[in-house]
């Protein structure tokens, strides 16, 4: 049998034990706690970033549209004019809303929107999409070395028919039907 020092000895060599594996734990808890908040903070800003941007972008959309405006004006467009003097202060309005709200406020006012008129938030959803798809292929033209209309005119086109070879009713330019495999030819 065991003495009371000998399981004494024992029980504490095991709390030494647990003591060095729970600093490990602890150590190896930290390490992961500050991995994780690095990388939390990494998408903070990189949503932050994105955010600023579109932001920018917003601007720029809202000062070509002024810009119209202002063209449709001297042409004596006013009705036009106004409606677009309108939109551009709207789209001016909303690139300070994103670049003045967290992107949880931006979460959630878009969660409620889609609650409260679906129809409104899908269609909205739909022209982003369209919008978005625009500025991209815009875009990925001027990276590969020019603009889409450039592209455009410089790529081949399919010879279209003559209007003789279409109207001739020339031997060349009639088929005779081809029988069917297996069948019988007359």
């Amino acid at each position: 049998m065991a003495t009371r020092e000998q399981q004494n000895t024992e029980r504490n060599g095991e709390r030494r034990e647990e003591g060095g594996l729970s600093s490990k734990t602890h150590e190896v808890a930290e390490q992961a706690k500050q991995a994780a908040l690095e990388r939390v903070d990494a998408v903070r800003q990189t949503t932050q970033s994105a955010r600023d941007q579109a932001a920018e972008r917003v601007r720029k959309v809202g000062a070509a549209v002024r810009k119209v405006g202002e063209h449709l004006r001297v042409e004596d467009q006013h009705y036009i004019a106004d409606k677009a003097t309108d939109a551009s202060q709207r789209l001016e309005t909303f690139a300070n809303y994103l670049n003045n709200t967290e992107i949880s406020g931006l979460l959630r006012d878009t969660g409620m929107l889609a609650r409260k008129s679906p129809s409104v938030f899908f269609g909205s959803a739909f022209l982003v999409g369209l919008a978005t798809g625009r500025l991209l292929r815009g875009g990925s033209a001027m990276a590969a070395g020019g603009s889409s209309q450039e592209r455009f005119e410089s790529s081949p086109r399919p010879e279209m028919p003559s209007a003789r070879a279409t109207t001739g009713s020339s031997a060349s330019n009639v088929r005779s039907p081809q029988p069917a495999r297996g069948g019988v030819s007359q």
